[in-house]
């Protein structure tokens, strides 16, 4: 029988609005690698494409080390970014 969260977790939705956006909510050790949740520090994490309107290519001024827009920037900040748009 399948977890109802692992059911969750595979969804288009989730992957979509949550996966790698959502900060995780444990307080206990674990693997970031594992977790669909970001993490303070952690680079693989992406802007909710629901707030923010960016494309798939990658940031000029990111790539340099950091970006001027910030999160209203209209391209990617990330190799994860890109990777997911």
């Amino acid at each position: 029988l399948q977890d109802p969260d692992d059911e969750m977790l595979m969804s288009d939705e989730f992957r979509m609005y949550e996966f790698k956006i959502r900060r995780c909510s444990r307080t206990r050790a674990h693997d970031w690698t594992e977790c669909p949740y970001t993490h303070p520090g952690e680079k693989a994490r992406r802007r909710d494409p629901r707030r923010f309107n960016y494309c798939g290519t990658a940031c000029p001024e990111f790539r340099k080390g950091s970006c001027p827009q910030g999160d209203v920037c209209e391209y990617a900040h990330g190799v994860f970014e890109c990777w997911l748009h």
